[in-house]
Order: structure tokens, then C-alpha cells, then sequence
């Protein structure tokens, strides 16, 4: 089971005392892991917590081991001998240039790619797919087109000038991507560049299309996601980043055996 953080807290510690009960009225001991996706190969500081049951206490002894590590702070050796922390520019740089194709305009689905790959995540992401689909975003007004361009990489709408600040809402929206750093966490609003989170191309003033979103998820190239854009953006974040859930699956196979 997979939960934002914030769920540790919640009710004073009951809403996990409850959700360790109900997996010990079934027969399994529960414990709960906060991991950061980043450390798996992840280009995304996102951080959820898992909860892990098994019967007999199979699990006990779980460990998830890190493929990556911070740019900073104390490391051990293990962890100096990883690599580091992908960004957004590994992730993004071989279609960074590229135009979106728009949101229900009756264009192709797909492109091909501008560029061959420049990373090794880039190659893992394309391996198996041709062409780049759901390379798709929305439409902005003039006005937030105006004040999207105003915003530069790591900062959010705090940085705006006077004539485009706004008069209300979350403080952290309007914000954009920087090139150099992973991706803050990518939610199911991240189509929306008024929602709480920071999801503006790194160069470009727009929202990240649906396949930006889902690189920096670490989905492959050759995912496909259907519905409408809400669905689709949808799909994207609030789904398990694919690279963490294999190192935690890999992990209690590990274990297991």
C-alpha cells in the first residue's frame, strides 16, 4: 500500500495504527518505509510511504537499497560510489525543443523524435518505441502565457512582477522546472501550472505535456495513457513512480528467497 507521507500523522498516529490492525486481523505484520523515488532512478524528489505486510514475519528484515544518491549531504561509502540524483535535463534534453501537439485540435498522436537519445535513462525510456506519442499539452490564455514567461527556472509565482502577481491561492503554483535539478513531485494536477506544485516546461511556457510528466515518472516511452487529458494527467501522477516499484518489488523477492 502506497500514501503520501502526510498520512503517518494523521489523526495523531491512529490512521496508521488502524491500517497495522487490519493487517494483523488478516494474519500479516505491517511496517511502513518512506522512500524518495529519487533514490531509485527516479528524476523526481517525490516522497511516499509504503506500507509492507507479510505473514510470520517474513519481512522483517526489508531493506530497499538505493540506486542513487543525494548531491549533497553525508553519504557512506556505498552510497559515494552511486550515482547521483538524475535531473531534469537527463531526463528531458533529447525533446526538450520540441512543440507539443495540442490537447483535442485533431492533430497526430505522435511525433517523431527530434533528437537520438543523450542519456542513458533517455535510451531505457525509448527502447522500445519509435515515436514519442502523448506528447500533448494545454492551451493557456495570453495572460498566463504573459505571466508564465516571467517565471524563471526554481522559482514559482513569488518572483513575479507586481502587474501579474496573484491575488489569492496556494503559495507554491506557477512553479517551473529547473534543468539541473530532479523534478519536484509530479501529481495528478500536473497538466496545470495554477496548481500547488512546480510542473512549467524548464524552458518552454507552457504546462509539461502528458509525456514529459510520465518521463519524469519514470514511465517508458512506449506506455501509452487514454481517456481524456484529466484522465490521462491523472494516470500519470498518482501512479507508483514504475522504477521505485520495481526496486521494492526486486527488494521483498530478494528478501523472500
Amino acid at each position: 500500500m502506497e500514501n503520501v507521507s502526510g498520512i503517518l500523522t494523521m489523526a495523531n498516529g491512529q490512521v496508521v495504527k488502524k491500517i497495522k490492525t487490519m493487517y494483523s486481523d488478516i494474519g500479516y505484520s505491517c511496517q511502513a518505509i518512506i522512500l524518495i523515488a529519487a533514490d531509485y532512478g527516479v528524476p523526481q524528489l517525490r516522497k511516499r510511504v509504503f506500507f509492507v505486510g507479510a505473514k510470520n514475519g517474513e519481512l522483517k528484515s526489508l531493506k530497499i537499497p538505493k540506486t542513487n544518491n543525494n548531491f549533497s549531504g553525508q553519504k557512506t561509502l556505498f552510497e559515494k560510489n552511486l550515482p547521483e540524483y538524475l535531473t531534469v535535463n537527463d531526463t528531458l534534453s533529447d525533446i526538450l525543443e520540441l512543440k507539443p501537439f495540442r490537447i483535442n485540435n485533431g492533430e497526430e498522436s505522435f511525433k517523431e523524435y527530434p533528437n537520438p537519445p543523450k542519456t542513458d535513462y533517455q535510451e531505457y525510456l525509448r527502447k522500445n518505441s519509435d515515436n514519442l506519442y502523448d506528447h500533448s499539452a494545454p492551451n493557456h490564455s495570453q495572460l498566463v502565457i504573459e505571466r508564465i514567461s516571467h517565471v524563471e527556472q526554481g522559482k514559482n509565482h513569488k518572483s513575479l512582477p507586481p502587474a501579474y502577481q496573484l491575488k489569492g491561492g496556494y503559495s507554491n503554483v506557477y512553479g517551473r522546472l529547473h534543468l539541473k535539478k530532479p523534478a519536484d513531485t509530479i501529481t495528478a494536477n500536473c497538466g496545470c501550472v495554477s496548481a500547488p506544485g512546480r510542473f512549467i516546461h524548464p524552458t518552454q511556457n507552457r504546462a509539461l505535456s502528458v509525456r514529459e510528466a510520465a518521463r519524469l515518472q519514470s514511465f517508458p516511452d512506449d506506455y501509452r495513457f487514454f481517456g481524456n487529458a484529466r484522465d490521462r494527467y491523472k494516470q500519470v501522477g498518482n501512479a507508483v513512480s514504475p522504477l521505485m516499484a520495481y526496486a521494492i518489488a526486486k527488494s521483498i523477492k530478494d528478501t523472500l528467497l
